[in-house]
């Protein structure tokens, strides 16, 4: 009953006000398909990209209706105030757009913002993803040169072994002592992220994760510690 108050809501509004009642309905419309999404996650987000332009208009239209009821200076403050808020819409703009370019990819970003396992388990999956594709026989595509150093950057910053690990590559070696050091590195944020989420996974299943785990301790030449995992791997998924 709720629901069908919401959506039937904005017909009162329809003959005064038309536009307003079509924006209305462009909001709650283009928001349906996204109900059955989780929004724990922020690859989910987009959904509200078309919905919001319709919040954009609405807005506008607000603040522009209410200012000329006031005259002049009611379309003066209404046009100051939606430049504060173009301002304030385009630094968080920018900010989101930064998450999503940052080497360490979305999800470095996304454990600050939500506690869910799956959210620290992506974000150490990515760590041990190009770690892999780093040194003499990456698996996989290995990382450009500009991928690699974005990263370096970034993991490594302040780190008086970055300029070593820079001047290896510039010099085109790869698997060089440092660029291993650089791999172990990787691989201890994936550890750390994968020991996040075991934290706070509770009772979901998640035998990626222990996998996951598994590749760590394997690649550190831990091979007890990576039977285990492989057996808790084993155990999660019956």
């Amino acid at each position: 009953m709720f629901l069908l108050a919401v959506f039937a809501a904005p017909l009162l509004l329809a003959r005064r006000w038309p536009v307003v009642t079509v924006l209305i309905y462009w909001i709650l419309l283009s928001l349906i398909p996204a109900q059955v999404l989780s929004f724990s996650h922020p690859v989910t987000d987009r959904y509200l990209f078309f919905p919001s332009i319709g919040a954009v208009i609405l807005i506008a239209w607000g603040f522009i209706s209410a200012g000329q009821r006031l005259g002049r200076r009611g379309l003066i403050a209404a046009a100051v105030m939606l430049a504060a808020i173009g301002v304030f819409w385009g630094r968080a703009t920018l900010a989101y757009v930064a998450e999503w370019r940052d080497p360490r990819s979305v999800w470095y970003a996304a454990t600050s913002k939500s506690s869910d396992p799956t959210t620290a388990q992506n974000l150490g999956s990515y760590y041990l993803g190009v770690a892999d594709r780093l040194g003499p026989k990456p698996m996989g595509a290995p990382l450009t040169d500009a991928e690699a150093r974005s990263l370096a950057a970034v993991v490594w910053s302040g780190d008086p072994r970055l300029p070593a690990l820079l001047a290896e590559w510039s010099a085109g070696q790869h698997g060089g002592p440092i660029e291993g050091e650089f791999q172990s590195a990787l691989r201890s944020l994936a550890w750390d992220a994968f020991q996040r989420s075991l934290s706070v996974k509770g009772t979901r299943v998640m035998p990626g994760l222990y996998y996951n785990r598994s590749l760590v301790l394997f690649n550190r030449g831990d091979f007890a510690g990576a039977r285990r995992e492989l057996q808790a791997t084993l155990d999660e998924s019956t």
